[in-house]
């Protein structure tokens, strides 16, 4: 079993990145993690998470220390973001695997890497 992370905003939020983490849930373990400020209510990403299955433990606010230091001191194996910046620093400084849900190809390269 890996560990794959969803950005929310633009990612998550996204039907389509909804139903792929509905296909690997029974076989990954499955966290979010958002840029979002940890002390604020936020309903849309609690009901979507648990529309999934994602525990509220498995969300994880990261606000101003940002996604880099939070996938170097918890590596996952596969992060899916709608940032393409992001994704290209976690790569570089984090060394994540971490692909652009706003490529054509985003789906079949997650599972390559999920195999």
């Amino acid at each position: 079993m890996k560990t794959v992370s969803f950005d929310f905003d633009g990612t998550l939020q996204r039907q389509d990145v909804q139903d792929y983490a509905m296909s690997i849930k029974d076989c990954h373990k499955l966290i979010i993690v958002t840029h979002r400020m940890p002390f604020l209510s936020y309903r849309d990403i609690f009901q979507v998470a648990a529309k999934i299955g994602i525990p509220k433990e498995s969300i994880y606010f990261v606000h101003k220390s940002g996604k880099v230091k939070f996938f170097q001191k918890h590596p996952v194996a596969l992060h899916l973001d709608n940032n393409y910046f992001i994704v290209l620093e976690i790569r570089k400084k984090a060394q994540v695997m971490a692909l652009d849900v706003s490529s054509f190809n985003w789906r079949s390269e997650a599972n390559k890497i999920l195999l």
